[in-house]
């Protein structure tokens, strides 16, 4: 059971995360739609693809850093970057500029969603820490229920911009927030000293973590296409106004934040988590072909189809999470680096693989083969060894 002074210092924790994600809620689904103002369409699946390859850079770098300077120097350095880069990218006009910012951003954003993570497994009880993990993820798809909603509105009325410039506010209250709460932490995570190649084949070395790992990178691979193509093809081709798709993605987000803590109790009380996870590979899978079929521009029948999806992502998303946090400790920093890296290496893959598919299918096109190669989830999931 946790302790008081950690369980004080995991509802800081909590609401650092809260605040963070706002900020990364607000731009995360405008993000291709402000590059495609800079670059033709079948160029911005490259950008992220750049940007993710960066990303793996810095994950591998990141248990050295962490155990260098500590938590708290790193989460201000890395908002400090962030703020930089978002308001560099609100003034650049040149495309060829677009690139390096742009990279600078995504780095420094996926940075600070770690560096929380491992406060998070760091304050946690392992006989919770389902619950916990299930209670920090509805925290995190609290704000991204709220954020489209804003994001949509200022998109209407101030362009991208103003999102970008808010997203850099939330940012700075987040870092001056945990400043004042974690400004006496100690916290030095140690690194096994071997590098990152190497804790990646020591991780796929072990059955259970390679297997989660699997279908943790089936999920990221689903949330890059779906982030980046998504707002695309329900602003261009369907013609929803920025508003509208605001409003349906915070819709989107409800099984989230209804459905995560349940899924987490459910998976530390009662079925364990390989059950719910075969469960929600299932429902995502069919529910992402669906969206392929549907026709028309009709408000609720796109909020409910994308609605469906979430509640199998919900599924993957919470027991994933806790399997892998059930395996490991906070110390084990070089394991959660690699664990992480399935969301670059899923945003690396994926826009590229989609590039290639949209030189023979349209975009539409793309959500059914989507939901096919989801369904190859279950294969590792079958293999998993369930912890009830």
């Amino acid at each position: 059971m946790l302790n008081k002074e950690n369980l004080n210092k995991l509802r800081s924790v909590f609401a650092v995360n809260f605040i963070l994600t706002i900020s990364l809620a607000l731009t995360s689904y405008i993000d291709s739609s402000f590059v495609e103002t800079f670059l033709k369409k079948e160029m911005v699946g490259i950008l992220f693809t750049m940007a993710s390859f960066g990303t793996l850079i810095y994950l591998a770098k990141l248990p050295g850093i962490l155990e260098k300077f500590g938590m708290v120097k790193a989460i201000k350095a890395t908002s400090a970057f962030y703020v930089l880069c978002v308001a560099l990218l609100v003034s650049v006009k040149n495309p060829f500029l677009l690139g390096p910012i742009f990279f600078g951003y995504y780095v420094s954003a996926v940075a600070l969603y770690l560096t929380v993570d491992v406060l998070v497994q760091h304050f946690s009880d392992k006989e919770t820490i389902g619950n916990t993990r299930g209670f920090n993820l509805t925290i995190y798809n609290l704000a991204f229920l709220i954020a489209p909603f804003l994001a949509g509105i200022m998109a209407n009325k101030t362009g991208f911009n103003g999102v970008y410039l808010l997203s850099g506010l939330f940012v700075a209250i987040m870092a001056y927030y945990f400043i004042h709460k974690f400004k006496d932490l100690e916290l030095y995570p140690k690194k096994n000293g071997s590098n990152f190649i190497k804790n990646f084949f020591e991780l796929i070395k072990i059955k259970d973590l390679r297997n989660v790992y699997l279908v943790a990178f089936t999920l990221n691979f689903f949330f890059a296409w779906m982030t980046i193509y998504m707002p695309i093809y329900l602003h261009d081709i369907i013609g929803f106004s920025w508003q509208e798709i605001g409003a349906i993605f915070a819709i989107m987000h409800i099984p989230y934040v209804t459905l995560e803590i349940p899924w987490g109790k459910i998976a530390d009380q009662i079925l364990g988590e390989k059950e719910i996870m075969a469960a929600g590979i299932i429902i995502l899978s069919v529910c992402t072909i669906a969206i392929g079929f549907i026709e028309g521009n009709e408000f609720w029948i796109w909020a409910s189809a994308l609605s469906l999806t979430r509640v199998g992502a919900s599924m993957l998303q919470v027991t994933t999470e806790s399997y892998f946090f059930k395996k490991i400790d906070s110390g084990d920093t070089d394991k959660i680096s690699v664990f992480r890296n399935a969301s670059p290496i899923a945003m690396l893959l994926g826009p590229a693989l989609a590039t290639i598919i949209l030189t023979l299918a349209n975009i539409q096109e793309l959500f059914i083969i989507l939901g096919v190669l989801v369904l190859f989830a279950l294969i590792p999931n079958y293999k998993l060894n369930d912890t009830k």
